[in-house]
């Protein structure tokens, strides 16, 4: 039987997907397919994010071989979405509390010998108000966004490995350097490649924030004469 499931905003734009797409050379719109599939899977089946798709049935859905399937499973299991037949994070994003008997439960618990109502409204209804706002889960941009934004400092350092673009830089690519937000993304996605392939001191960076500025600047000009910024001798 089918059920809900917590989704995130920035699904269909996050730069690990198009990171996915670029690694199996995949349509983007593919990849995403897939990777909704992965997450329905992990929410009928209910087992902390176990999954299991069949790559025959979705070949024959998405008319495609199974082969290109599995490559954008492999690219997945490689950028750290699911790992060993489960989608990682899961039980971060998928709360024990959004089952609305063990919630009711829970609120009766705390609140034994108390009238049936409370300002009108049902115990039942209290407790979802309260639980929407109280125990919602941060969405998988704002929660990566916030851990792996990266803070100048005095002593150049190298980009961390499980860097991601944030949500600001891409902004910023859009607004100021005249980028589309899928050609930020791919940036983004070339951007990461390219510095953790460097190595030494040409690697690391006082701010690394300032050398994305750069290197959008430089996108712009380079996708238009035919190279990849950071390819083409243009200095970072």
């Amino acid at each position: 039987m089918s059920r809900w499931f917590r989704h995130y905003a920035g699904m269909a734009r996050d730069d690990k997907l198009v990171r996915a797409s670029i690694k199996s050379k995949q349509a983007v719109e593919r990849v995403v397919w897939v990777w909704t599939a992965i997450l329905e899977s992990a929410a009928e089946i209910d087992d902390g994010g176990r999954y299991e798709i069949d790559h025959a049935e979705m070949a024959r859905f998405l008319r495609c071989p199974e082969s290109k399937l599995v490559l954008i499973e492999n690219a997945l299991r490689d950028l750290g979405r699911v790992s060993e037949g489960n989608v990682a994070k899961w039980s971060n994003r998928q709360f024990q509390s959004d089952r609305s008997a063990e919630r009711t439960k829970r609120y009766r618990d705390r609140h034994k010998g108390q009238d049936d109502t409370h300002f009108g409204k049902s115990r039942d209804e209290d407790v979802t108000s309260q639980e929407r706002r109280g125990d919602a889960p941060e969405t998988e941009t704002e929660t990566e966004t916030t851990d792996k934004s990266v803070v100048p400092t005095q002593r150049a350092n190298r980009l961390p490995a499980d860097f991601e673009i944030p949500s600001e830089w891409i902004a910023w690519a859009t607004s100021e350097a005249s980028l589309s937000r899928s050609q930020a993304a791919i940036e983004g996605a070339k951007f990461i490649d390219y510095w953790h392939g460097k190595s030494g001191r040409d690697a690391t960076k006082l701010d690394w924030q300032a050398t994305w500025r750069n290197w959008c600047r430089n996108a712009r000009p380079a996708r238009e004469s035919g190279y990849a910024p950071g390819h083409s001798g243009v200095p970072l």
